[in-house]
């Protein structure tokens, strides 16, 4: 699935996605800061899913969970 964050923290970042996941879904994603950048892959657990003002959307939170040497690409 691609999707594009709506707001970025160090803690996690919010999507509007197509499809909704469940709370407590695990993934690896890979953020992009610029184009042409190499990507960071950061695993995330999803921590709400409700639906969009926008029709046919779902803002799902999801929370950072990165594995080891994963936090400092994260913090770049």
């Amino acid at each position: 699935m691609t999707e594009y964050t709506t707001s970025v923290s160090k803690g996690g970042c919010q999507i509007q996605a197509k499809q909704p996941l469940a709370e407590g879904t695990r993934f690896i994603f890979e953020m992009y800061a610029k184009k042409g950048a190499a990507p960071v892959e950061i695993g995330g657990r999803v921590t709400r899913c409700v639906p969009s003002p926008e029709p046919d959307l779902w803002e799902i939170g999801i929370a950072y969970v990165p594995s080891d040497g994963k936090r400092e690409a994260l913090e770049r």
